[in-house]
């Protein structure tokens, strides 16, 4: 599941839920805009509350994300 929206302040934000037992990587394309050029995922998995990542390059207008296994990511623009 994915839900994108952008914040009071402008920034970009992308919710991404992995209800699965195994990390997945799923592609995001934004269209309709400019899509910022890198975002910084916040992890909430078993082990981890709303830890802050490595920001991710978005490449051709498709943010590559990286969702831990049974994981809430939320990715915000820089």
């Amino acid at each position: 599941m994915k839900l994108a929206y952008t914040n009071d302040s402008g920034k970009v934000v992308v919710v991404a839920i992995n209800e699965t037992t195994s990390a997945q990587t799923v592609p995001l394309a934004f269209a309709g805009g400019t899509a910022p050029s890198a975002m910084v995922p916040f992890v909430t998995a078993a082990s981890k509350n709303w830890a802050e990542g490595t920001p991710v390059t978005v490449t051709d207008a498709t943010l590559p994300m990286a969702l831990e296994a049974m994981s809430v990511t939320t990715f915000v623009s820089q």
